[in-house]
């Protein structure tokens, strides 16, 4: 069957229409409100919008792709949402930031972090 056979099919039986209008109007409100978002929010805030709404969006589309549809260059992309370092690396540089504070404030007499 034929995307417009599906259509038409869609749009002439009467279960099926309801169904469709409802799918439609849907699609059609996430397209308005694409487009507002593309009006009125800067790329940090669309990023962050889509990051809520579609999180899966970033694992799976090219780095252009997602600059693309933020309206914005991949060398902006990465400027404004530099990728974050592995998580355990991120523990690895915490503990050594906490050590590194703590050496440091037996030599200046202030607290220790614990």
């Amino acid at each position: 069957m034929s995307h417009r056979a599906i259509i038409r099919a869609l749009r002439n039986f009467e279960g099926a229409n309801i169904q469709y209008r409802v799918i439609q109007e849907r699609y059609r409100e996430k397209v308005r409100a694409r487009v507002h978002a593309m009006q009125s929010l800067a790329a940090p805030e669309r990023y962050a919008q889509l990051k809520a709404a579609q999180p899966w969006v970033l694992d799976l589309a090219k780095e252009e792709d997602v600059a693309n549809y933020l309206g914005v260059t991949v060398k902006m992309l990465r400027g404004l949402f530099p990728p974050a370092a592995p998580p355990h690396l991120s523990a690895e540089i915490g503990v050594f930031l906490v050590s590194f504070i703590n050496s440091q404030s037996l030599y200046h007499g202030t607290k220790k972090i614990p």
